[in-house]
């Protein structure tokens, strides 16, 4: 790439924490063996070594996969270079080759298949980072657990023009999370035909797409919500131009949903605003900029590249740009549990001793103001009514949430963080509940399951 460095591969690097030490440091060798020979081909040769960690992992995790990268730098004598957070190469990426403006309030939200990774600066520094267990499966989890319709839908879209692919039910229903797998397999055959759009304007016009669609509103439209919340958290000022970046292959399913800009802003200005200032006028004057990643799945990458380039050019001087200041932390989001307020930080301590009740539906104040947004919203309101959402408390909401915070059973919050603190990611209390709201309303409930 024009302004790069030439004699440097910058490498980002994803492991699975459950792998031996003896697995990755021989996976690591056998990566740099292939790199050197690729180096050699193009008539180069590796000098440095970059390499990125999720923003989600744990203190002990980053300093295992430093320590194997620097094991690494030692035994093939290269240097090896300070990790970066993906959260923080994903700006280095959209301030270089995006030109995310470094003075202004820049958010990205780099979604993938369970989890986003955000992030927010302001003044040329990360102001606060946060990851949620909630993000574009949302598309998977929905093909796979609906009655059915969708999926028959999906099929008839694809084999008629310009598609002409067969999908057999049969097939996928005979695999572990099959129909899961199906709707993957339709848009990367429809991506490699260059028809994705096709295939999306085919599931917006029908009905049972729409339903999808409206699925995917509501999971965006909380992540903006509480994106927002963030916002406000970090004291950005509420008449501010706000950047809000789309990255990762999850972020495009933003351009699914029609004038996704002013949805963008209909939903992240409540937030922003808070319960108590939220307006139809102050959310109409919100200035919020929507940006589509050009290059998904190449950010981190990409990122680690551009590092390098800001590095070198401020080798003398205080580097600039999108930097890091402090590691992700969890924010509560919500009023009405106990003595926490939203803007307190969540951990496993604060919430093992909460008491196992749930406050009532009208003292959850960034939940109703989210739902209220949602329903009453232009862009959002059509989709509300397919899923049945409306401003009144469901039936079994506080029972299905109390069950899914304090349960004595896999997949409930102080359980797993009990008893698997390793597998456990901790949630904000916000999106926990806007999870077990969208199955409860649609009497779904293996959605997040």
């Amino acid at each position: 790439m024009d302004g790069f460095p030439q004699n440097e591969i910058r490498y980002d690097f994803k492991w699975n924490s459950n792998n031996s030490d003896y697995a990755l440091r021989a996976f690591l060798r056998c990566l740099l063996v292939l790199l050197q020979a690729q180096a050699l081909r193009e008539g180069a040769a590796i000098v440095s070594i970059a390499h990125a960690h999720p923003s989600v992992f744990t203190s002990g995790l980053v300093l295992k996969h430093t320590n194997e990268w620097d094991g690494l730098g030692n035994y093939s004598q290269l240097t090896i270079d300070h990790p970066l957070m993906e959260s923080e190469a994903v700006g280095r990426y959209l301030q270089v080759e995006q030109g995310a403006p470094v003075a202004a309030n820049v958010i990205a939200l780099d979604v993938g298949g369970s989890t986003t990774d955000i992030a927010l600066w302001s003044e040329n520094q990360m102001s606060r980072q946060e990851s949620v267990r909630m993000a574009a499966g949302i598309v998977g989890a929905f093909a796979q657990t609906e009655t059915g319709a969708f999926r028959r839908e999906l099929a008839r879209i694809m084999a008629g023009e310009p598609l002409k692919v067969r999908i057999s039910l049969d097939k996928f229903e005979k695999k572990d999370s099959g129909f899961s797998l199906m709707i993957n397999a339709a848009l990367n055959e429809a991506a490699a035909k260059g028809k994705l759009d096709r295939l999306v304007r085919g599931i917006q016009n029908s009905p049972e797409g729409q339903k999808l669609i409206a699925h995917i509103m509501f999971v965006f439209g909380a992540l903006l919500y509480f994106v927002g919340e963030l916002g406000r958290k970090a004291k950005m000022q509420d008449d501010a131009q706000y950047h809000i970046y789309f990255s990762g292959k999850g972020g495009q399913l933003i351009t699914w949903i029609d004038n996704y800009s002013q949805f963008v802003r209909e939903m992240f200005a409540p937030g922003m605003l808070g319960p108590q200032n939220t307006s139809a006028q102050a959310v109409n004057n919100a200035k919020v900029l929507c940006n589509v990643s050009k290059l998904p799945k190449q950010e981190v990458g990409r990122g680690l590249l551009a590092d390098s380039k800001l590095r070198a050019e401020n080798r003398n001087s205080n580097q600039e740009g999108l930097i890091t200041l402090d590691p992700p932390t969890v924010t509560v989001g919500e009023d009405g549990y106990n003595n926490l307020k939203w803007d307190d930080e969540l951990n496993k301590s604060v919430v093992a001793s909460l008491p196992c009740q749930v406050p009532a539906y009208n003292d959850l104040k960034e939940l109703k103001n989210f739902v209220t947004s949602f329903v009453q919203s232009t862009s959002t309101g059509p989709a509300a009514k397919l899923l049945g959402l409306t401003i009144a408390e469901p039936r079994n909401f506080r029972d299905n949430l109390k069950e899914r915070l304090f349960g004595s059973a896999r997949g409930r919050i102080l359980y797993d963080l009990t008893n698997y603190p390793d597998d456990a990611l901790l949630e904000p209390l916000f999106i926990t509940e806007v999870k077990v709201l969208l199955e409860t309303v649609t009497g779904n409930p293996h959605l997040f399951s």
